[in-house]
């Protein structure tokens, strides 16, 4: 039987980015701010960028509602196309 995972919300994740950029701060180093969401953007932007199917990286990066996934991100619909 599987173990039921928990799963962490974004805003504890914003908050570790917060604490990241304040570090960088401390340490003399030029970080700008940035959220869960703007690494997830950049993600995307970067596997487009590689030639991954479109329609993979979506499927990838779509978020949960409450209850229910909100696509169908099936192991057969994340096969990336042309030779990646």
């Amino acid at each position: 039987m599987l173990k039921q995972q928990k799963t962490i919300e974004w805003a504890t994740f914003n908050r570790l980015t917060y604490s990241i950029v304040e570090q960088a701060k401390q340490d003399g180093l030029p970080l700008a701010p940035f959220t869960v969401h703007d690494l997830r953007r950049t993600g995307s932007t970067l596997l487009n960028e590689l030639g991954f199917n479109s329609d993979w990286v979506e499927n990838a990066l779509r978020t949960r509602t409450v209850g229910r996934r909100a696509g169908s991100a099936t192991r057969p619909n994340m096969r990336c196309s042309g030779g990646i």
